[in-house]
Formats: C-alpha cells, sequence, structure tokens
C-alpha cells in the first residue's frame, strides 16, 4: 500500500516547543483508510479540517520529504507497521558524493540548497494560507456572534 503526503504545514509543537511539519496524507481510499486505522492503532488521531490524515515529522526530518512524498507501508523487523519512503536512491548519491572531489561536492551542496530554499517558500506560502483561512473562519464566527 502507498499514500502520497503533501501540503507541508509548518508549526510548533505544543507540547516540546519542536519546529514540525504536518503533511496530509492522500491517495486511493484504502490505502489512506489503512494509513488512518494504523494510526489510530497507535493513539494518533490526527487530521485536518477535511477530514484527511495528517503525518507529523520534525522539520529537520521533513527535508527529506519535501514538499510531496510518497509512502510504503511495511512490517518492521519487530512487528510494528511503519510508513517509509524510499529513499535509497537519495543515500547512494551521498555516498557517491562523499567520495567525490571538492568540486563535485561544492555543486551538490549548491543544489541542496537550492532544493531546501525551494521547500522553505513552499512553507512559508502554506502558513500564510492555514493562516488567513483561520482568520476567515474568526471572521466569520465573530460576524455570526453579531447576528
Amino acid at each position: 500500500m502507498k499514500v502520497t503526503i503533501n501540503n507541508p504545514n509548518p508549526y510548533n509543537s505544543k507540547n516540546t516547543g519542536t519546529a514540525m511539519v504536518s503533511y496530509v496524507v492522500t491517495g486511493d481510499k484504502a490505502s489512506v483508510e489503512q494509513y488512518r486505522q494504523d494510526q489510530l492503532a497507535n493513539g494518533i488521531s490526527s487530521q485536518d479540517d477535511n477530514g484527511n490524515p495528517l503525518i507529523h515529522f520534525t522539520a529537520k526530518a521533513s527535508l527529506k520529504y519535501g514538499a510531496t512524498s510518497e509512502l510504503e507501508r511495511a512490517t518492521a523487523k519487530d512487528g510494528n507497521i511503519i510508513w517509509f519512503t524510499d529513499n535509497a536512491e537519495d543515500k547512494q548519491m551521498d555516498l557517491l558524493v562523499a567520495g567525490a572531489d571538492e568540486a563535485t561536492k561544492a555543486a551538490y551542496a549548491q543544489i541542496k540548497l537550492a532544493e531546501m530554499r525551494d521547500f522553505a517558500r513552499t512553507l512559508a506560502n502554506n502558513r500564510a494560507k492555514n493562516i488567513a483561512k483561520l482568520q476567515g473562519k474568526t471572521v466569520a464566527a465573530e460576524a455570526m456572534d453579531k447576528l
């Protein structure tokens, strides 16, 4: 089973203050429902305003997922269900770059920095949209209170 995570939204954990990113989980109905059931089995019931499940990562960990990523369901050796992204290609690239000359390392670092900048822009834009949506709800609620 596979799901897609997208629409990343940055926030700070209320419990720890840690910088986090939540993603909306989408895909075919059966896979999304399986993801939801797996999370409920772990006592997690996070969802967006539309009822879509959410997945949360630290901001640092979210870099490997970017703006969108595909997650696969698997059973770990200990029997726990995990949803993971296949990042074997990225790991191989990191190994190759580690053994490359300094010019290649510098070029690769520039590419990674550009990807990080694009992701930061996506996070900022999504955050602004979510704040505007929340403010719209607040204004609508205040208007209803005046009726």
